[in-house]
């Protein structure tokens, strides 16, 4: 062997040995629950901190495999395969399709050219709401827009209502176009929930007469895109217009300004009677949630059918009715509210202060055990009461923070039967969504300390633990 190879291999052998059982420290970002003082209460707040984790070598390194194995290769992997899909798509566009890659702005603060000391302060900047996007269609130039509300919800209430004009327009101005692709970024509380899956549905097939629609979600942290690039235009020039003298105070003023500018950019003024009117829509029937929804990357709806098929790619290389790649399954995503009528309707409250305390039982016990079957791992669950399991056990616990893999959970520990305490340090966990069992109302108070499992919820728990 060459002398400059040994001394090389030397090295490497320098490098890759290690002591066994050795103890050493990585650092890791970890999301806490932290009690603060704000304005003489005590709030529980949620930071974001950056802890050494100890160790040996071995067991890091062997964790650091498996989260390179199973996390990170299929993210990237998701990450690689979007992209394809999506340019895949472009290039193949037919007549009858039309692409729109849709994304919320960050809410423009409105401002005046000379303005007092105290404004930039407290809420005397109205915010507006922009939702732009770009549409693609074959051999078309791309065309993007920006829709404008004095409304900032940003549910999917909003967000059917941003498009409305948009869709009218594709209808005028494509009328051949019976297949609608959406292209988003999936952020729970707006693009990738059930009620966004039901109104999409609703929406494009019944109200707009579209035969098949599919909306398609980026990769998790890469959902940056053209839809940027129209919201820092929309930002940059109306800046400019309040440098050259206008006052920009609300919604129409902006639209107005940018109008008149003859931007390259088709704009569209919101009113907020089409939130209204999709607030009543959702009204009328009952969301369900979709088991698995933080994995789904393609949603799609065709035929005026109850059910829509979802999967966990996107896929194009047929019609996306008959196509069975990456294991579609069809879902229902609505039921109609029975039982109900303008004339038998009790308001809420009144509602609630009539309902015996039997019948408050039935309602638990039915919620837990339907929970029991999937939960909608959504916002909505964020500071919910949920039973995870670990070591093949139950332990109670509130949710803390939900990423598309894992489920942040601050859990209690056991003392007895169904009953257990809170711990001097809060313990927070991340559990993959097959190890949250089921979601249940509240614990119930024992002693000072001590807490227990409702009746009704642990009998669900025994019956998956097999503890009977």
């Amino acid at each position: 062997m060459h002398k400059k190879c040994s001394i090389c291999a030397e090295r490497k052998l320098e490098i890759n040995g290690f002591e066994e059982g050795k103890q050493v420290y990585v650092y890791e970002w970890r999301n806490r629950q932290e009690q603060r003082l704000i304005k003489g209460k005590i709030h529980n707040v949620q930071i974001t901190t950056k802890e050494k984790v100890f160790g040996t070598l071995e067991t890091i390194l062997d964790e650091l495999n498996k989260l390179l194995k199973t996390e990170f290769c299929k993210h990237v992997f998701n990450i690689v395969h979007q992209h394809c899909a999506i340019k895949r798509l472009k290039e193949d566009l037919t007549e009858k399709e039309c692409l729109t890659h849709i994304d919320f702005s960050e809410n423009y603060a409105c401002k005046i050219e000379t303005e007092v000391q105290g404004m930039p302060f407290g809420a005397s900047r109205n915010q507006v709401s922009l939702h732009t996007g770009v549409m693609y269609y074959k051999e078309e130039k791309p065309e993007s827009f920006c829709s404008i509300s004095k409304n900032t919800r940003h549910d999917p209430a909003g967000i059917w209502a941003h498009l409305h004009p948009v869709i009218c327009e594709i209808k005028e101005k494509y009328p051949l176009v019976n297949t609608l692709h959406f292209l988003s970024d999936g952020p729970t509380t707006q693009y990738r929930s059930k009620n966004n899956f039901y109104l999409m549905k609703q929406k494009c097939l019944t109200q707009y007469g579209f035969k098949t629609v599919t909306w398609n979600f980026s990769e998790s942290g890469h959902g940056k895109g053209a839809p940027d690039g129209v919201g820092g235009l929309v930002k940059r020039t109306a800046d400019k217009q309040v440098a050259y003298g206008k006052d920009i105070v609300s919604a129409h003023d902006l639209f107005t300004n940018l109008k008149e500018l003859g931007l390259g950019v088709k704009l569209f003024l919101i009113d907020d009677e089409l939130i209204i009117e999709n607030d009543g829509e959702l009204k009328k029937v009952t969301t369900k949630p979709v088991k698995g929804t933080m994995s789904l990357h393609q949603i799609v709806c065709y035929d005026d059918q109850s059910k829509i098929k979802v999967r966990d790619l996107s896929c194009f290389c047929t019609k996306a009715q008959t196509c069975d790649c990456y294991e579609p399954r069809m879902v229902t995503v609505s039921e109609p509210v029975t039982g109900v009528t303008e004339e038998t309707a009790v308001p809420e409250r009144e509602a609630n202060d009539i309902v015996s305390s039997s019948n408050a039982q039935d309602n638990q016990i039915a919620s837990a055990t339907a929970t029991t079957d999937g939960l909608d791992f959504s916002t909505d669950l964020l500071g919910c009461w949920v039973v995870v399991e670990y070591d093949n056990l139950p332990y109670p616990g509130i949710v803390q923070d939900i990423s598309e893999a894992h489920v942040s959970v601050k859990v209690m520990h056991n003392i007895g039967k169904k009953r257990y305490f809170c711990p001097a340090r809060d313990d927070i966990f991340e559990y993959s969504f097959d190890e949250v069992v089921l979601q249940f109302e509240d614990m119930e108070r024992v002693t000072s300390r001590h807490m227990q499992i409702p009746k009704h919820v642990w009998e669900q728990v025994e019956h998956r633990f097999d503890m009977q």
